[in-house]
């Protein structure tokens, strides 16, 4: 029994992880179908890095606005080294704030996505 539930409970995450990374992937596609308002359509956010420019491997802030309050927004982070990639969740208001590490010299561009709302921004790293 306990073996069924265990086999059930890595079934479920993995089902919840491909929704949860196909749906991302999904939305930066935007929609085809759907004639009726509002379905298929991608809003645009803001994002942007404070401070901007950044010292390697010192800590900033990316902060984002006009995306659906009270909502998990994931963000990615690419640079010459790789992409990063994590979670943030939008106020009331739906504006959000994380802090990252700069980690990659050069330009860095972070792509946010959630609720069929995007941004991008860019940011230097010295």
């Amino acid at each position: 029994m306990f073996h069924r539930i265990l086999v059930l409970a890595a079934v479920l995450a993995l089902l919840g992880a491909t929704a949860l990374f196909s749906g991302s992937a999904l939305a930066a596609k935007g929609g085809h179908g759907g004639g009726g308002k509002g379905h298929g359509s991608t809003a645009t956010g803001t994002c942007s890095v404070n401070p901007n420019p950044v010292a390697q491997m010192a800590f900033d802030t990316i902060r984002g606005s006009g995306f659906v309050p009270n909502t998990s927004v994931g963000y990615t982070i690419t640079g010459s080294g790789g992409t990063a990639m994590g979670f943030a969740v939008a106020d009331g208001a739906g504006n959000f704030s994380t802090i990252s590490q700069a980690v990659w010299p050069g330009t860095n561009t972070v792509y946010v996505s959630g609720g069929n709302v995007t941004a991008t921004c860019t940011f230097q790293v010295y």
